[in-house]
């Protein structure tokens, strides 16, 4: 739907996209021109594309949308021909997409990967894909949870594994009840977090609030990273894309005067 000349930098903010082919386009036309080279996307919701929801070949920023219900993946990132690039996606929920939810086909070298406190549910392939054996910068996966997805939670087609990604750090991800398993190529670490029941309020109904239920949402309240700062203090990150509401505060206004 929304296609770019080349030398742009689009923002999209509180938009709905349904029913289009790829919903935004920012790729790469195989001739040294992008569409796109900076795609930002906020508090928006993207649903029923007839291929993907975004693909994209340079920097994409995603945080706080719904992108759910397309034909093709969620976010598809492919065809980058050597720039310096990243995709950041942040408190989204990722969800009943017919491909993965996020796919990264990307050969080149020089992208990076940043995906954190995210919901991946009920996708039809992965939660995250990893398809290409190349080197990449960097890939940090932190405080995503991964649910109900058909084939794993987080996959790596290449017979090397991750160790062909490069640098990664993967901390406090959870997972429920993805088909064949949790991960496939991908590193276990000892903050993975195993539920035993859904986290979600109503997933089916699109309420993707944490519950309180033992081993589901209670498992995932204020255990997310960084938890704690060095020196600075201590916090109560959830993980997951929609953070819990904090207890009310208690006291009294009374004033007791002698």
């Amino acid at each position: 739907a929304s296609t770019g000349a080349g030398s742009d930098a689009i923002e999209f903010d509180s938009c709905l996209f349904d029913g289009f082919s790829n919903a935004i386009n920012g790729g790469f036309d195989g001739s040294g021109t992008f569409y796109f080279y900076s795609i930002a996307v906020y508090q928006t919701e993207i649903k029923n594309s007839t291929l993907h929801a975004i693909l994209s070949a340079s920097n994409t920023y995603v945080i706080g949308s719904y992108i759910h219900a397309n034909t093709g993946s969620g976010i598809q990132i492919s065809g980058n021909p050597g720039v310096v690039s990243s995709l950041q996606v942040h408190n989204s929920v990722i969800s009943a997409n017919g491909d993965q939810g996020v796919r990264l086909t990307n050969p080149d070298p020089h992208f990076s990967y940043v995906l954190k406190n995210n919901d991946f549910y009920g996708n039809t392939g992965s939660g995250i894909r990893f398809d290409s054996s190349q080197q990449k910068q960097g890939i940090l996966l932190s405080g995503n949870v991964f649910e109900a997805n058909t084939r794993y939670g987080i996959e790596v087609i290449d017979a090397n594994g991750y160790g062909d990604l490069g640098w990664y750090f993967s901390k406090q991800n959870a997972f429920f009840n993805n088909t064949i398993g949790t991960l496939l190529r991908w590193p276990t670490d000892t903050t993975d977090i195993t539920l035993t029941a859904s986290p979600f309020t109503n997933a089916a109904a699109e309420n993707f609030v944490l519950n309180s239920t033992a081993g589901g949402g209670a498992a995932l309240k204020a255990v997310g990273f960084p938890g704690a700062i060095p020196t600075a203090g201590t916090g109560f990150l959830d993980v997951g894309a929609l953070q819990s509401a904090a207890a009310a505060a208690t006291g009294s206004n009374a004033a007791y005067i002698q």
